[in-house]
């Protein structure tokens, strides 16, 4: 693969990139929408048109939903289905979740070369340290470098990808600049993100919830948006880092 030169800086999406978790929060998001739509009556959603909203956040993808069958919810019962949400994924994180194949070792030769890392995620702040604790990764990033774009902010408010905020944040308390840096992502919603964010960045289809037959059509998707190249193997981005060469 080419190179990329002058990395100085590598931030990470979280769930179906760094750790496979995104067959477990789906399952959780799929038993609640349909819950949601048995309570009005209403047909149920299948798994796939539930995974073909990775990348959204849960309310996000569960409003867009609704609107088509006509359901309103009230503030009160759409903050009952977030924190409920909350509780079913991290107790099936606890359960399941693991790095992504090459994930640790990529870790450990970036950390040995000193490259400042951090994790950039749309999912919640207790739910990213479960999932990093559960699957050891904790040791290699800590919590001081895990960055939430729902709960990460100082004023509270939620600006989740495809916002740049949480982006700026990271790069902001690593004391890193946007053209130095590179981003892994796994969802065409991650990649326009980062790219907005001015930060060249790299598509992952690597995870197990990306079925073999659909993961150059990802790619595709994720090139499209912008990303500058597509792996499908962790351990393929020490191969396009040109300040690993020698550390390797």
């Amino acid at each position: 693969m080419k190179m990329i030169d002058n990395i100085q800086c590598v931030l990470f999406d979280h769930d179906g990139t760094i750790v496979d978790s995104e067959v477990a929060a789906m399952d959780v998001a799929l038993e609640l929408t349909n819950q949601v739509m048995e309570t009005f009556g209403k047909p149920h959603y299948t798994k796939e048109e539930v995974m073909a909203t990775v990348g959204k956040t849960f309310m996000d993808a569960l409003v867009d939903r609704l609107a088509p069958r006509n359901i309103t919810l009230t503030d009160d019962f759409l903050r009952f289905l977030f924190l409920e949400k909350e509780r079913r994924t991290i107790e099936a994180i606890r359960k399941s979740a693991k790095p992504t194949p090459g994930t640790v070792k990529t870790l450990k030769i970036l950390h040995q070369a000193k490259i400042p890392m951090a994790v950039v995620s749309n999912s919640t702040t207790s739910r990213l340290r479960a999932s990093l604790t559960t699957t050891g990764l904790d040791k290699i990033i800590p919590f001081d470098r895990v960055f939430s774009a729902q709960d990460s902010f100082e004023d509270g408010i939620s600006r989740p990808k495809p916002a740049t905020d949480i982006h700026h944040l990271a790069l902001n308390k690593l004391k890193q600049q946007a053209v130095n840096t590179i981003m892994i992502e796994d969802t065409p919603v991650g990649v326009e993100a980062s790219v907005n964010a001015g930060i060249k960045t790299i598509g992952y289809v690597g995870a197990s919830h990306i079925l073999s037959a659909k993961r150059v059509s990802l790619g595709q998707e994720l090139l499209a948006k912008g990303a500058v190249k597509v792996i499908d193997h962790m351990e393929q981005l020490l191969s396009i880092m040109e300040p690993l060469k020698s550390t390797r």
